[in-house]
């Protein structure tokens, strides 16, 4: 009878010991945690229908120090849309109307370990739904500099992710802890491009594919007037495809050597690597943020027609340009609308004749205007002192649009703080 109760007391001892402990399903990926702290509690609820076009996804993993956000319209979403964020939440804009959705996190966590969280999707509002008309604030950076100077550096776009070009410092609102910041005591002004390092780069992808055999000099003579009239600080990188890609041009704002490289855009083959090309030319759109300096990047696809070759896949190519900017120019009647409109995250513009590609090319010039100067540098010295942390928030005045995305909020630090 002893040795039974000793054997069930084993036994139990034992339980208890199995039941507190966690095992790794895949060494190095799975935390020694708790299942809270497994990305959870999603905004859009999933599944959840009827979701405007502009959105800001929140979701909760407790203990993580970062996380990397898996966004598209494919199951499940294979590409990192936007990597190492620090905060519990992400802004979208411009979505398509009727549009499955598909989003997922991978929280990381201090000891270098990570766990990925279920996927979730949901719906956007139906075609020609109305939508609240306003502004969006996307947050770049927060900087602070002695005595007492923070910056804030935002893009603000209409509700169909169009750049704002017009705002002054009166229209904007900023609030420290929760309490509005006196404009002419904090000597309040606002910077746009101009007071900004900004750099602008292009990616020129052309399309150079036998079937435009009689159209290469109108292409080359529009690209060349293109580039003529670009800005100063523009960088122009030029890529020709058929059933490859080849570079004509690195990213340079030499505009007598992008001229020369551009005399080199000549007639290729008869196959076609159109998802190819558009995957290699997102790989170069890299841009920058600092409360100084921002570098924006831009893809231009001109094509006539559709993928022949078949090495990739639509999919492929619309993940790769999620979260990129990219306007497609479709020439003829072979061209596919729904697949250009796919690629085209900033639109696009289709064409009867190559004649029409100099205007096309003028309404992009004129669109990337406005996405160029709707950035805002916000500059002011704070009243704030001492080693503490602070709230800051910003928004426009009288904005007609009040859901998520009308505001931004972020944190600084008023250490070293002082008067002059």
């Amino acid at each position: 009878m002893d040795l039974i109760k000793r054997i069930i007391k084993y036994c139990i001892i034992l339980a208890f010991v199995l039941s507190s402990c966690q095992f790794d399903k895949e060494a190095g990926t799975e935390p020694f945690i708790s299942d809270t702290n497994v990305p959870h509690s999603p905004y859009p609820e999933n599944n959840k229908t009827g979701v405007s076009t502009v959105v800001t996804l929140k979701w909760q993993a407790e203990n993580a120090v970062r996380y990397d956000l898996y966004f598209g319209e494919t199951y499940p979403p294979n590409i990192i849309y936007a990597d190492s964020l620090n905060e519990l939440s992400y802004l979208l804009t411009n979505l398509k109307p009727s549009t499955t959705y598909y989003w997922q996190i991978t929280a990381y966590f201090s000891d270098g370990s990570k766990i990925a969280g279920p996927i979730w999707s949901f719906t956007t509002i139906e075609s020609g739904q109305a939508t609240t008309s306003g502004y969006v604030i996307k947050l770049y950076k927060v900087e602070t500099s002695e005595p007492s100077n923070v910056y804030v550096l935002v893009q603000v776009l209409d509700l169909s992710g169009k750049g704002v070009t017009n705002l002054q410092s009166s229209d904007f609102e900023v609030f420290e802890d929760g309490e509005p910041l006196s404009p002419s005591e904090s000597q309040l002004s606002i910077s746009k491009k101009e007071g900004i390092n900004y750099k602008l780069r292009t990616l020129l992808l052309l399309d150079n594919s036998t079937s435009l055999n009689n159209d290469i000099d109108e292409i080359r003579n529009a690209a060349a007037e293109f580039i003529s009239n670009k800005y100063n600080e523009q960088e122009f990188s030029i890529i020709q495809f058929s059933e490859k890609t080849e570079i004509l041009a690195n990213f340079t704002s030499d505009t007598d050597s992008l001229l020369r490289s551009i005399q080199r855009y000549r007639l290729g083959y008869s196959s076609t690597d159109l998802y190819g090309a558009v995957i290699e030319g997102a790989s170069l759109l890299n841009d920058v943020f600092t409360a100084d300096s921002v570098i924006q990047s831009f893809m231009i696809l001109f094509t006539d027609g559709r993928d022949t070759q078949g090495s990739h896949t639509l999919t492929e190519a619309v993940n790769s340009v999620y979260n990129k900017i990219v306007f497609a120019v479709g020439l003829g009647p072979e061209i596919q609308p729904a697949v250009l409109n796919s690629i085209g995250t900033a639109g696009y513009y289709p064409i009867s004749n190559v004649t029409e590609l100099n205007s096309r090319f003028e309404q992009i010039k004129s669109e990337v205007d406005k996405f160029a100067n709707s950035f805002y540098l916000i500059s002011y010295k704070s009243p704030k002192r001492g080693d503490r942390n602070h709230t800051l928030m910003v928004r426009i005045k009288n904005n007609p649009f009040n859901g998520e995305g009308s505001f931004v909020q972020g944190t600084f630090n008023s250490k070293g703080f002082y008067s002059n």
